[in-house]
């Protein structure tokens, strides 16, 4: 539980820290997706090579964008990470909520091909995105709710899936395909 208590801790400071002015040769910000006005984005990482990747699937693939852009305008505030310790292509976890923002973090498992990092982002975004869409949803038993709800297949431990966001990550790899092809 300490641990947990402490995960939370680490995560809001970051996100409080992106939110305020960015220490010097720290690149913690991202730019808003295309078409979404002036400021930060709510989608960040305090990772040079995270924010690449997001910079990059913003430019090859207008579904990631379109989320991206759709997280901007929630509550939900996410932190990309990248991890070599994953079991899966990626995850997210719902580390915890005030009455105005809801954190989450999204991890993406390297190494691997571009293009699969590219759509396992577009997938956990997805993920984001219909956090967003359940505004009472400020906890792990009201996740678990939800995706008991929205998702599909087995229910082993705390792993959920939906079928949009597998839709998803297929439709951000053709994206990015089809734009490296260009």
């Amino acid at each position: 539980m300490a641990s947990r208590s402490l995960s939370i801790l680490a995560l809001v400071v970051v996100v409080l820290i992106t939110d305020g002015s960015r220490p010097a040769g720290a690149q913690t910000l991202m730019p808003r997706a295309a078409g979404s006005g002036p400021g930060a984005s709510r989608v960040r990482s305090a990772q040079a090579e995270a924010l690449a990747l997001i910079a990059e699937g913003i430019a090859r693939s207008p579904t990631l964008a379109r989320l991206i852009a759709e997280i901007d305008r929630s509550d939900v505030l996410v932190s990309v990470e990248l991890s070599s310790f994953l079991r899966s292509a990626g995850d997210l976890v719902l580390v915890g909520g005030t009455s105005a923002f809801r954190y989450v973090r999204i991890r993406v498992r390297i190494p691997g091909a571009r293009v699969d990092t590219i759509a396992a982002l577009g997938h956990e975004l997805q993920h984001a995105c219909e956090l967003a869409a359940a505004p009472s949803v400020r906890d792990s038993a009201g996740m678990r709710r939800l995706y008991q709800e929205l998702g599909q297949g087995d229910w082993r431990g705390e792993h959920f899936e939906t079928r949009s966001a597998r839709d998803i990550g297929v439709r951000v790899r053709d994206e990015f395909v089809k734009q490296a092809r260009r």
